[in-house]
């Protein structure tokens, strides 16, 4: 995030490649990353990874 809002990052060339290749393998979309703890809308706080 910067200073003006989120920041949109693609992803690196080869990921990308990699993922074309797999054809109709069910990749479930990616909504964000996050690198440290975060407090959801209804106050609790995210402490289990992939969630």
């Amino acid at each position: 995030m910067t200073v003006k809002g989120l920041m949109h990052a693609p992803p690196p060339d080869a990921m990308v490649k990699d993922i074309l290749t797999l054809g109709n393998w069910p990749f479930p979309l990616l909504d964000s990353i996050i690198e440290f703890p975060v407090i959801r809308p209804n106050g609790t706080l995210i402490t289990t990874p992939w969630l």
